[in-house]
């Protein structure tokens, strides 16, 4: 950061679950696709600063299938882009 702090994310959460409306509309998608929610708290400083909820639609995530990923309190990763 310009500022010269580290900042640290800890994931709270993450999981398949279906789209909630809204998440569908701006994901456009229909409602109840599968997606893969993150749930992060970002620190700076040792102090919670924001908490940010990632939704991605599991058809972009293809190595993300099996429960262990689904539920797992990592990040999941995957190669390619994402359309």
């Amino acid at each position: 950061m310009s500022q010269g702090y580290t900042p640290v994310t800890q994931t709270l959460q993450q999981e398949s679950v279906p789209a909630p409306p809204k998440v569908a509309q701006y994901l456009n998608i229909e409602v109840d696709t599968p997606v893969i929610e993150i749930e992060r708290l970002r620190f700076v400083l040792d102090e919670p600063v924001v908490l940010v909820t990632t939704y991605i639609p599991m058809r972009c995530v293809p190595t993300c299938s099996t429960p262990t990923c689904r539920s797992n309190r990592s990040t999941p990763s995957w190669s390619g882009s994402v359309a």
